[in-house]
């Protein structure tokens, strides 16, 4: 996964993203094509023609299936603490079995993955507590997986994304900054309650000023092991630069099988979760 952030932000420094035509018209509560396909003589089409209409007619079956779920996804965030509601909606997604897209090298890549995740959640997933007591259906250890061959970008078309932003987020990320001000201050503001004076002080972090989130995701990748401070304080030379090495082995080790990043705390996990 990390790897594919980091060749995202390689990516975007030079190529501008593109749409995915087929998925052009598709949203989180209806999902229908931009453009159907029209039922033409197939008169000297050569053969690779042939077989990208027959996959887009397949595409074309599955948004139709699609559709019908319609009415599990839409309700999910309008139903919390309604038990009978979920089971009916859990119930109602094992009826409705997800047939794949079976054209596509594997099902967990992309969005095809993400898709297909959701539809393994509704029709697999257990009812569980969460922090936020909101209430989820969830499977343990799901994995996401993203090809970025052919100038891909992991990048969703199911739903409305803040691209800019994202792309800010990444970049802040990859400076191992830990003050939400500074995204803030160019209309990004993913992680302003995080920094809130509330927030903080909800937390024991008093003596925080505000916007400073702490050892989180850019610090854990630019100076993971060492001992934080506050928001302002230079880190240069400190703790494992995770980010660095990771881009070293690339491109001298491509076959090492540590080329790998965690931004999981271990040090701070019962103060941060």
């Amino acid at each position: 996964m990390i790897i594919a952030i980091i060749s995202l932000f390689v990516q975007s420094l030079f190529i501008q993203p593109r749409t995915i035509n087929h998925f052009a018209g598709l949203h989180t509560s209806s999902i229908t094509m931009a453009e159907p396909l029209k039922k033409k003589k197939r008169v000297g089409l050569a053969d690779s023609q042939i077989q990208v209409t027959r996959k887009v007619r397949r595409i074309e079956k599955e948004i139709k299936r699609l559709n019908r779920l319609d009415r599990i996804l839409r309700p999910i965030e309008e139903i919390e603490g309604d038990r009978q509601l979920k089971k009916e909606i859990k119930d109602l997604a094992v009826e409705n079995p997800p047939t794949g897209f079976s054209f596509f090298p594997e099902h967990i890549f992309g969005e095809n993955g993400y898709l297909n995740l959701l539809q393994y959640i509704l029709s697999n997933g257990v009812e569980r507590r969460d922090r936020t007591d909101t209430g989820t259906f969830g499977v343990f250890g799901p994995q996401l997986r993203f090809s970025l061959r052919n100038q891909e970008y992991p990048l969703l078309t199911t739903k409305t994304v803040f691209f800019r932003g994202i792309v800010e987020e990444l970049l802040w990320f990859v400076r191992g900054s830990t003050n939400s001000r500074e995204l803030a201050e160019k209309n990004v503001h993913f992680w302003d309650a995080n920094g809130s004076r509330e927030f903080l002080d909800g937390l024991g972090f008093t003596e925080r000023e505000e916007g400073d989130l702490g050892p989180v995701y850019g610090f854990q990748w630019r100076h993971s092991g060492a001992e934080y401070v506050d928001c302002q304080t230079d880190y240069t030379g400190q703790g494992v630069d995770q980010l660095a090495d990771v881009i070293k082995l690339i491109r001298e080790r491509p076959w090492d099988r540590r080329i790998m990043i965690v931004a999981w705390n271990v040090k701070g996990e019962e103060i941060y979760f």
